[in-house]
């Protein structure tokens, strides 16, 4: 759980607090004694990075907090970077004013040590106490035959029901970004037409199997990898697709010459690219130069297009985990899905989105920006927009640009509209939490999820967010049935931050005004079918006094 930049190596490692709280709920939900670690606390990936007590508590504490209070974390990494010009794994106002006292931390902080001869005995104590407590928690001092971890088996671990959560879980983060080729009477996807005899599939990434798992994952035993193209193969195979053959390229493309390829790619009905981020170019340690693709992939996609012709359908597959500029693959692909780092089924999962087994409902995490101009320089860290060194802002709460896909963003293979949203008073004081509800109905043809979405924005004395995500849920909803999502608003999140004496001593304000509400399938500035209501605060009030 680190704080990065669209450049940073290991985006995919960030987790909203609702993501941490579910993450945590799983582990120690299955075992009991689980030594959660929250990794990299207050890391930005720059050797020092300065930041302003708005930032440092809206952006980015809040999110370590959660996981210190509501999951109990039992450790805890420190970066390797400074804050402010003082290193994190030895600043005191972090590690014990805020840790410790302000969030009343009992565990141990991973870090590393050296010895200048200012460490005392008390604290190498401390220290060593701590991890011990801990050890002993966990059971490594219990006999072998007592500790439940010892009796786990492969059976234990690959059996049906994991298999069948992890393609679920692929399943369920899939995100579809394009579905319209104006040159055919339906939807490039699901592909079902039994007209399409053929397909093709480009990318050597399509047979790949360590990108789908990303950084972190140990290759499975069995029953191994499904890959890309393993996955389109078992769908062909049960029929999904009628008198259906398949071809494929895996050849590595060459910008300026054709793909070398065993088929004529005009010769297919529909055909799918699967484009990529590296390893070697965004894992650990490895931080990217450029939020553009690898050189090549997007003249493939417009060289594919072009052979096809705007009669074809041409689907573009993505495989990476973090921001990518996407330039000419929205015009060029008809379809477009972002499978991320799927996992060990992620194959199979992309086969049953694209063959329509499954129907697609993630929303993307992150901001897709249009290019690197859009970006302030790689290492600073200041989120909001910066005139002096061209800075538009980054994330969806700060960023003033137009963004090529927002945040929150994701189609369906049906429809949905909203209707009465409500909140309970339209009068609340500063530390009042504020509930309310909204209707969803799905108005296609096949039953679905839908992402509901409630954001806020308000006017603020110092700096603040434009726009923020204060709740959300993800609800099945069938086809012409109506749901109702119940959502409530706590007053720190539209608490503000004032500056004082000490970055890591702030007041947190909630200010009197106005708060508007929305809900709807996406970001109010993004989604068409938003609805709104506003909320007046009555008072201004210390939060830390509610």
């Amino acid at each position: 759980m680190s704080i990065h930049t669209p450049y940073d190596e290991i985006n995919f490692m960030n987790y909203s607090s609702s993501a941490q709280r579910a993450i945590l709920d799983g582990i120690q939900d299955e075992i009991q004694k689980a030594g959660d670690e929250m990794s990299e606390m207050m890391a930005a990936h720059s050797p020092n990075t300065n930041l302003e007590p708005h930032l440092l508590l809206k952006a980015i504490q809040a999110l370590f907090d959660a996981c210190v209070n509501y999951g109990q974390v039992m450790s805890i990494m420190c970066s390797y970077n400074a804050i402010n010009n003082i290193p994190t794994c030895g600043n005191p106002d972090l590690l014990n004013g805020i840790l410790r006292e302000r969030w009343n931390f009992t565990g141990f902080v991973v870090k590393l040590l050296t010895d200048d001869g200012n460490v005392t005995m008390d604290t190498l104590n401390n220290a060593v106490r701590r991890l011990l407590k801990t050890k002993i928690e966990l059971g490594m001092f219990d006999p072998p035959n007592m500790v439940e971890f010892n009796s786990y088996d492969f059976n234990d671990i690959e059996n049906e029901a994991h298999l069948k959560l992890a393609r679920q879980v692929a399943q369920q983060s899939i995100c579809l970004y394009k579905n319209t080729n104006n040159n055919l009477q339906k939807a490039p996807l699901p592909i079902q037409n039994s007209a399409i005899n053929k397909i093709g599939l480009f990318g050597i990434q399509s047979v790949q199997t360590d990108l789908l798992l990303g950084n972190y994952a140990r290759s499975p035993d069995q029953p191994g990898i499904t890959t890309i193209l393993q996955g389109i193969y078992d769908q062909i195979d049960q029929n999904t697709t009628a008198n259906c053959t398949f071809e494929q390229d895996i050849g590595y493309f060459v910008p300026g010459q054709a793909p070398i390829a065993v088929y004529n790619p005009g010769q297919c009905c529909a055909l799918c690219s699967t484009v990529q981020t590296y390893q070697s170019m965004e894992s650990e340690g490895r931080d990217r130069s450029t939020i553009d693709l690898p050189v090549g992939q997007y003249e493939l996609v417009r060289l594919l297009k072009s052979v096809i012709g705007p009669n074809k359908s041409l689907i573009g597959i993505l495989i990476r985990g973090g921001s990518i500029a996407l330039h000419n693959l929205m015009d060029d692909c008809d379809g477009l899905i972002d499978g991320w780092y799927p996992g060990q089924l992620g194959g199979a999962a992309l086969a049953d989105v694209i063959f329509g087994s499954y129907n697609p409902a993630g929303r993307t995490p992150v901001t897709y920006y249009h290019s690197d101009e859009q970006l302030p320089p790689m290492h600073v860290m200041d989120l909001y927009p910066n005139s002096t060194i061209s800075s538009l802002g980054i994330t969806y709460r700060y960023f003033t640009g137009k963004p090529q896909i927002p945040f929150g963003f994701g189609l369906s293979y049906t429809t949905f509209s909203y209707a009465n949203l409500q909140v309970k008073s339209s009068n609340v004081k500063a530390c009042d939490l504020i509930t309310g509800s909204v209707d969803v109905t799905n108005t296609g043809a096949i039953d679905g999820d839908e992402v509901i979405q409630i954001y806020i924005k308000y006017q603020a004395s110092v700096p603040s967010p434009n726009v923020r995500l204060v709740s959300f849920q993800r609800i099945l909803v069938q086809a012409g049935h109506t749901v109702t999502m119940e959502f409530t608003i706590t007053p720190d999140y539209h608490a503000v931050i004032y500056d004082s004496d000490s970055v890591y001593k702030p007041t947190r304000m909630v200010e009197e005004g106005t708060l508007n509400i929305y809900a709807g399938g996406g970001q109010p500035d993004y989604y068409s079918g938003h609805l709104q209501q506003q909320v007046q605060i009555t008072n201004a009030q210390n939060i830390d006094t509610c």
